[in-house]
């Protein structure tokens, strides 16, 4: 790694969890992201690679500060800086936490110049996976159609245009 870098190694898929006076990040699984530029990465930056692993929303985005147990929300581009400040000569580690995010999870098929799309949507209710479809839609350019049975605000067997 070059000096002006550092690497983020992203907990996704856990939760925070209260353990005495303090909470520890369980569960999950862990991906890293190397030769990030400090001087050019922002909070946009840190969301989008949180973005690339499927989120699409989440309660907490945190940091833990290096060499202790403390775990820092992130919100901001200040707050990003202050986690940037801990980078030393010797860590150039950063460690994230992702805790009760959504995924939406795509399927992409191609089919006679067709391309299909299959969204699975967890943790959300019906309303909110019909409305984060139409994001992805919105997103990656496309025109979808939602089909199937939905338990929360719709009919079995519906059917929408998005």
């Amino acid at each position: 790694m070059q000096s002006d870098t550092f690497a983020i190694y992203i907990h996704h898929g856990g939760r925070f969890v209260n353990l005495g006076s303090g909470r520890i990040y369980e569960g999950g699984q862990i991906e890293s992201k190397h030769d990030l530029d400090a001087d050019r990465f922002g909070f946009l930056d840190l969301e989008n690679e949180v973005k690339n692993l499927g989120y699409i929303t989440w309660k907490i985005l945190a940091y833990k500060v290096s060499k202790t147990v403390v775990y820092k929300g992130l919100n901001g581009d200040r707050v990003v800086l202050d986690m940037l400040s801990h980078l030393s000569q010797r860590c150039k580690i950063i460690s994230i936490f992702v805790d009760d995010g959504k995924k939406v999870e795509l399927d992409g098929i191609e089919d006679s110049g067709n391309h299909i799309v299959n969204a699975e949507v967890t943790n959300l209710s019906a309303n909110e996976k019909r409305e984060q479809v139409r994001e992805v839609a919105r997103e990656i350019d496309i025109e979808i159609q939602v089909q199937g049975k939905f338990n929360e605000g719709f009919d079995d067997n519906s059917s929408e245009e998005l």
